[in-house]
């Protein structure tokens, strides 16, 4: 999974830069998977990329998907808060979707909420 995040997040963070080069300040979001918030590899990951292709981290969404896979939530509020400490946005996506969503919601320092569709559909 994590040579696949760095693989899309480093895309993800060129298609940026292009973007910029058009005139175009588009933000970028990334989703990553829940369990690799349990290793502080994946702050190292997203601050190799940051560095290797110079995208602007003010300008990164870490989308952070499966929220009901966090096992260890204060673990994972160090380490979310680590990648938070690099620049980008830290997103919950597809809120109301597992049972953990809400204590996830509560207890790790999301700047963004991202509801899914099936949650407010009824509305």
């Amino acid at each position: 999974m994590s040579h696949l995040t760095r693989h899309v997040l480093r895309e993800g963070c060129k298609a940026g830069i292009a973007f910029e080069e058009q005139g175009l300040h588009i933000p970028v979001a990334v989703n990553i998977s829940a369990t690799l918030v349990h290793e502080r590899d994946i702050v190292t990951m997203v601050s190799e990329v940051l560095r290797e292709t110079g995208f602007d981290p003010r300008r990164l969404t870490l989308e952070i998907t499966e929220t009901y896979r966090i096992s260890n939530f204060d673990r994972a509020a160090d380490i979310l808060s680590d990648l938070a400490a690099l620049g980008p946005k830290i997103s919950m996506d597809d809120f109301g979707v597992g049972a953990a969503s809400l204590e996830a919601l509560q207890r790790l320092p999301f700047s963004e909420l991202k509801i899914d569709r099936s949650f407010i559909a009824a509305i």
